[in-house]
């Protein structure tokens, strides 16, 4: 243990003493110095011996202390290596269980495997046996289909056929309309005719007998037209005509010289809004605004007119006039129309709220057939135009909300925002050679006494054609200066036909305008006919006009003017 028992001790003492009288040794003599350094020697071998015994005691006890100390920790270890190795054994057996689990479970799992394998085998052998049923079915269905599509062309050749013959002896269902128009007209003129003469038995109008009859001979005098180049058997047929050949002015009506609320607000529709804040939909004959579209109008190919939407407007007054003028409520009027050969086509229904005409899908122009001027006699445009008559339909015809809203917003918000009087341009821009007469709209305006007030800007017809530069801006300040003595006033020039030169040139020559105020919108490039229609509104709103007698588009500014301001004519001058 690190220390010395009693009888070591002695022994090594006895050794330490034989050594000092070891056999042969002379004694030393020594003085008192000598005996102090035995003294000495032997003080420090008992202390060093004293210092070992003390410090093996302190060695035992530290190696008897640490040695408790492992025992404890090796008894820990026991305990603990016990425990581990009791959990050891119950987890491998929890293990043990759960492997032949494990195979039980691949075993059933395998099992299923090779019944799903069964399965599928089964279930590919009856796949192919149904592709080789449906191969068999899809050939026998195919030569089904060939039978049934070339049935199916000789049955379409045998129906082009018989609509063929059908659109030559009936005509389209705009046509049949016409002529049932027509034969009802002549009917009864016929029958009143009789009446009064007392020719005969009395004729019944609605028999078969006097139909068939009345369609025999107009089928005779559409023959007869068809070899002149008119009627509906005619190559001409479906296209419109133009405006020198329908507007000629013959001033039999006598015109409105004044809207009179107490004798024309049942007839001539007023354009503003209802309580609610929304645009009055114009009515007629039981109908409200635009009726949905007729689907089938009975032409066997769809002829699409290339006009714009006021030349359009022109061409639809006919139908419209004669419509309200015989209460006609079945004319219908083909809803699509193009700008141009490459243009996209458009349609009518999404530009104009009026119910006096319908729509049609595909259906042919009819204003050219012999029975449609019989019918419309007397109710032509140029005959009616500035009449009640004319007033009562032209009110009935006016754009969509989204269009009114958009040239609203533009007066309310940009034009009259301060307070100011608005002068509105439209800069006509082609050469004379491509005018051809003064539009029916400015004759009219012309024999109206009421109308004298309005003002020739030039006298000149070149002029009228085409203004200068310098003839645009001296009006402009000249009017602009009128209004500006007792208003404000802000200037909308129109001019969609005007290049960016133009455009450039006419605002260097306004940096000499009196006035500040002025505003310039051209049309974009998308959407011109939409963005036409907002101009016009915008036009039409301004309290002064400046407009192009050769233009259609300045007529629908000029209707549209007159029917916001009670048909006063005073702020409308001309070119």
């Amino acid at each position: 243990g690190g220390g010395l028992s009693t009888r070591q001790k002695e022994q090594q003492k006895n050794q330490s003493m034989a050594i000092l009288r070891r056999p042969g040794a002379r004694p030393r003599e020594t003085d008192g110095d000598g005996k102090v350094m035995v003294v000495g020697a032997v003080f420090v071998v008992v202390l060093f011996a004293f210092a070992h015994h003390i410090g093996g005691q302190y060695s035992a006890r530290q190696g008897l202390e640490k040695e408790e100390v492992l025992q404890k920790k090796l008894a820990a270890f026991q305990k603990e290596g016990a425990a581990c190795k009791e959990k050891l054994e119950m987890k491998s057996s929890k293990r043990s269980d759960e492997e032949t689990e494990y195979v039980r479970a691949n075993q059933r799992l395998t099992t299923s495997m090779r019944d799903l394998q069964t399965e599928i085998s089964q279930i590919q052998d009856e796949t192919h046996n149904c592709e080789a049923q449906l191969s068999i079915e899809k050939e026998a269905w195919r030569e089904k289909q060939d039978r049934a599509r070339a049935e199916l062309f000789e049955k379409t050749v045998k129906h082009q056929e018989l609509s063929e013959q059908a659109s030559i002896l009936v005509g389209n269902d705009a046509q049949t309309k016409i002529l049932i128009a027509t034969l009802r007209k002549f009917a009864k003129d016929h029958a009143e005719l009789h009446r009064q003469l007392g020719d005969g038995a009395e004729i019944q109008p609605e028999s078969p007998e006097y139909v068939d009859a009345l369609i025999a001979k107009w089928r005779q005098i559409d023959k007869d037209f068809a070899g002149d180049g008119a009627g509906p058997l005619s190559k001409r047929q479906g296209e419109i005509l133009p405006l020198e050949e329908s507007e000629k002015v013959v001033p039999i009506v006598s015109l409105i010289e004044k809207y009179d609320p107490d004798t024309h607000a049942a007839k001539i529709f007023q354009l503003g809004k209802d309580a609610e804040g929304k645009w009055k939909i114009p009515g007629w004959n039981g109908r409200q605004g635009t009726n949905p579209l007729v689907k089938k109008g009975g032409a066997l190919k769809q002829i699409i007119p290339v006009t714009t939407l006021n030349k359009n407007l022109r061409t639809m007054y006919q139908y419209a006039l004669c419509g309200i003028g015989q209460n006609i409520t079945g004319f219908m009027f083909p809803d699509a129309f193009k700008r141009c050969d490459d243009c996209p086509v458009e349609y009518m229904r999404t530009y104009l709220e009026t119910p006096v005409v319908q729509f049609c899908e595909s259906c042919q122009p009819v204003h050219e057939l012999q029975a449609f001027k019989v019918l419309c006699n007397g109710f032509q445009p140029s005959i009616q135009y500035g009449g009640l008559l004319f007033w009562r339909t032209r009110s009935r015809i006016r754009f969509k909300d989204s269009i009114l809203d958009d040239a609203k917003k533009f007066i309310d918000e940009v034009l009259t925002a301060d307070g100011a009087k608005v002068l509105s341009v439209h800069i006509p821009a082609k050469q004379c050679q491509d005018r051809r007469g003064t539009t029916l709209a400015f004759q009219k305006l012309l024999d109206n006494p009421a109308h004298k007030r309005y003002e020739e800007i030039s006298a000149d017809p070149e002029e009228r054609c085409n203004p200068p530069m310098g003839l645009i801006v001296e009006t402009i300040e000249k009017h602009a200066k009128k209004i500006r003595q007792q208003h404000e006033v802000n200037i909308y020039i129109s001019a969609p036909e005007w290049t960016d030169a133009q455009f450039e040139e006419l605002k260097k020559h306004t940096k000499l305008f009196s006035f500040k105020n002025h505003f310039f919108r051209n049309y974009p490039s998308a959407h011109v006919t939409r963005a036409d229609a907002i101009d016009t509104m915008i036009m039409a709103w301004s309290d002064t006009i400046i407009v192009d007698r050769f233009s259609q588009k300045s007529v629908q500014v000029i209707e549209n003017h007159l029917l916001l301001n009670e048909l006063d004519a005073k702020q409308i001058l001309v070119w």
